[in-house]
């Protein structure tokens, strides 16, 4: 849980014992697109760059089957010893997952994420609609 609340900062790196820095993406399995990319991408850097006792990275998987760019994101950390720049991280997400590197296959991989995005809102508003009908007939009537 070290991307939300980093202990080894106010425990002194854990009372000098070796630590885990440890993504818990997915507490209870529950499904959503979690993930403080930004606290992901710095966090064991700088775990590595203050003298802390950290001696490896690691992830808490309860449920995997969410957020696959959290966890490749956090996983590339082992490699790295500097953050990456997010931007153009996740611009290239797509072409690295999937093998899409001609423009064509990107721009169908940013329209279908824009047309997920607008089912997602229709559908909240939809569900908001449905949560205001009651009222609204109590109103009219």
């Amino acid at each position: 849980m070290a991307e939300e609340t980093p202990l080894w900062r106010r425990t002194a790196s854990f009372y000098g014992a070796p630590f885990i820095w440890c993504m818990l993406n997915d507490f209870g399995g529950n499904n959503g697109m979690w993930g403080d990319f930004a606290s992901l991408n710095s966090g064991p850097s700088e775990a590595r760059g203050n003298g802390s006792t950290i001696a490896g990275i690691g992830t808490t998987p309860e449920g995997i089957f969410q957020n696959a760019a959290a966890f490749d994101l956090m996983n590339e950390n082992a490699y790295k010893s500097a953050p990456v720049d997010l931007d153009s991280w996740s611009r290239d997400y797509g072409s690295r997952r999937y093998g899409a590197r001609t423009e064509p296959a990107r721009t169908l991989l940013r329209d279908a994420w824009a047309r997920t995005m607008l089912l997602l809102l229709f559908a909240l508003l939809l569900m908001l609609l449905l949560q205001l009908m009651p009222l609204l007939l109590l109103l009219t009537s």
